[in-house]
């Protein structure tokens, strides 16, 4: 790409000297004074956009420039067709920016970080990036654009012809008849609780990525949550799933971590990975029948982590999924279960794992991270299994139960004594701060 200084004031000149290649730059005044970069996109048709499109740093202002800003229909020989991608990024002195007819794209994250809070999209644009219009507050569309739609009061832009809501901002009211929400279409909104109408059947993938969620309950029409839908949520402490969910993607709720408790719906069957990992505030999950799985990392993290109850129908625990669990004390394992992936209970700091299967489930070096000290409980008549089966042999502390008298089932009477930094033994393990337990250091 070539950058060509090449400035023009609009009011006074009208024609620029043409430039010969296509992604060769240039930059206009416009008529408030702003210097402004475009790029040619056409050299032949002579079309041209605002700003560079090469990520972040493509802005087509100065990220001081403040007030308003009006993108000319023409700079120098060109048409103006689109705005870049980052085109307003972090331009949080610009008021407003007035699009002019032509403009036939908005590109990714046009207007993300930027201070402008109202925007009408004129008629002439058939394609939108994803994220483009997060911080705003009032949103509209031409009612002569052909392709998108903005409903009364919606504040947000509907595919007409598919009623999929494809980019919101942090005064949308999703409109009823809509029957998707795009992916990212609300990441990085402000936007702390949203009603879901019943039309809507499908949440892309990140589509309220860092948004800033305080709530939120999903409809009963909704049976697959896509990959990232709710990731990086900080402020969302509240979740209400419906019977009739099936599916929650990988990552759907990753760095939520005001979230404390969630309750996980019977029709559930599957969990994608990293599902929770580093939801630090998560006390306590369910995981209801039918779920086989536990996947990978789906708890890596969870530092409040107490309690977790794993259905019989379980038959595989992934890699790390209990890893830097440091609140867990003590899980069952169910009779169903065949096999323990890499680091399961890495860094963790139980003091018993319960085992409720009579055949020992596949397991490798790395599945305990070395913490063979625990207490091991297994079925009546299976200690000398364990005993014998490769990494399980590893257990000097393997304690026959009764499956049909759990409650019989006490912790071991001595544990290892804990330490503060300064080596002064604690009479407890303390609910937060670092303490010193087995010659290994613990954070809470």
């Amino acid at each position: 790409m070539r950058k060509i200084l090449l400035i023009c004031v609009l009011s006074t000149v009208s024609v620029c000297p043409a430039l010969a290649d296509v992604g060769d730059t240039f930059t206009v005044l416009t008529a408030e004074g702003v210097e402004m970069t475009f790029v040619v996109t056409d050299e032949e048709n002579k079309t041209c956009q605002a700003g560079t499109g090469n990520g972040i740093e493509s802005r087509c202002v100065s990220s001081a420039t403040k007030g308003s800003v009006t993108i000319p229909r023409t700079a120098g020989d060109y048409r103006v067709t689109a705005v870049a991608e980052f085109a307003f990024y972090m331009c949080y002195g610009v008021s407003s920016v007035i699009l002019p007819e032509g403009i036939t794209s908005i590109g990714q994250e046009a207007f993300n970080e930027s201070g402008v809070e109202e925007l009408s999209i004129p008629a002439s644009v058939t394609t939108i990036g994803i994220t483009p219009f997060p911080h705003l507050t009032r949103l509209t569309v031409s009612v002569d654009n052909p392709v998108f739609s903005s409903p009364e009061g919606s504040n947000a832009v509907i595919e007409t012809a598919t009623q999929t809501l494809v980019a919101g901002c942090g005064g949308t009211v999703i409109p009823p008849g809509v029957t998707s929400i795009r992916s990212y279409a609300f990441s990085f909104c402000p936007v702390s609780t949203i009603e879901i109408p019943q039309s809507v059947t499908s949440i892309g993938g990140h589509a309220f990525y860092f948004s800033g969620l305080l709530t939120i309950e999903i409809p009963s029409s909704i049976t697959v949550l896509e990959d990232g839908v709710f990731d990086t949520c900080g402020a969302l402490s509240s979740v209400t799933l419906p019977e009739g969910l099936e599916t929650i993607g990988p990552k759907c709720f990753r760095n939520c971590n005001k979230m404390t408790s969630i309750n996980l719906p019977e029709s559930l069957r599957t969990l994608g990975h990293n599902v929770f990992e580093s939801c630090e505030s998560l006390e306590e999950v369910v995981i209801p029948e039918g779920v086989e799985e536990v996947p990978d990392y789906a708890f890596t993290q969870c530092s409040s982590l107490r309690d977790v109850r794993l259905p019989e129908s379980i038959r595989r625990i992934g890699d790390g999924v209990f890893a830097a669990c440091l609140s867990l004390d003590s899980v069952s394992l169910p009779s169903g279960l065949s096999e323990l992936g890499y680091s399961v209970f890495g860094d963790g700091s139980l003091s018993s794992i319960r085992l409720f299967c009579a055949t020992p489930p596949s397991a490798n070096e790395t599945t305990f991270m070395e913490n063979y000290q625990i207490r091991l409980y297994v079925p009546q008549g299976s200690a000398e299994t364990y005993r014998s089966a490769e990494v399980w042999r590893n257990f000097k502390d393997i304690v026959e139960f009764d499956t049909n008298h759990i409650a019989d089932i006490k912790p071991p009477v001595t544990q290892e004594p804990a330490y503060d930094l300064t080596g002064r033994r604690l009479s407890s393990i303390p609910s937060h701060g670092v303490y010193i337990r087995g010659g290994r250091k613990y954070v809470k």
